[in-house]
């Protein structure tokens, strides 16, 4: 994660490419997290969930209440 302002950019959560590099790496890869967002869309966790269906992984969400 690099933080800050980079967290907050929605274009830059894509689901599908990142779903496919967790497929090449599943030795690897066991989870997906979404976390530090601050934005009222739940856009981010939504990439998130669908960006763990097609490999059935894990899933997990962190979040401030606000």
């Amino acid at each position: 994660m690099r933080g800050g302002d980079f967290e907050q950019n929605l274009s830059d959560m894509q689901a599908a490419p990142t779903a496919d590099l967790a497929k090449d790496h599943r030795d690897i890869i066991v989870g997906v997290k979404t976390a530090h967002y601050a934005g009222p869309e739940w856009d981010a966790y939504e990439q998130a969930v669908r960006l763990r269906r097609p490999f059935r992984t894990a899933l997990r969400r962190q979040s401030w209440l606000r």
